[in-house]
């Protein structure tokens, strides 16, 4: 069975779940890095937060560290 939370298509706004996954971080870290690190993301109202998963990858490209 298919990950419910597996994002399908890069482009569409997710939830913060998915992304969390297949960054392979805890809830926890994963909101450090939101809001620390400024891991890019739309906040539609106070409480709903999406992402979307090719920017998060752009983003993860830009604080990479050491060579490749």
């Amino acid at each position: 069975m298919a990950n419910q939370h597996a994002p399908t298509d890069t482009g569409t706004l997710e939830p913060w779940q998915p992304i969390a996954e297949r960054l392979q971080l805890k809830e926890r870290a994963f909101w450090k890095l939101v809001h620390e690190q400024g891991l890019p993301h739309y906040r539609l109202n106070g409480r709903v937060i999406r992402f979307r998963w090719s920017e998060c990858e752009q983003w993860l490209e830009g604080v990479r560290k050491g060579a490749v």
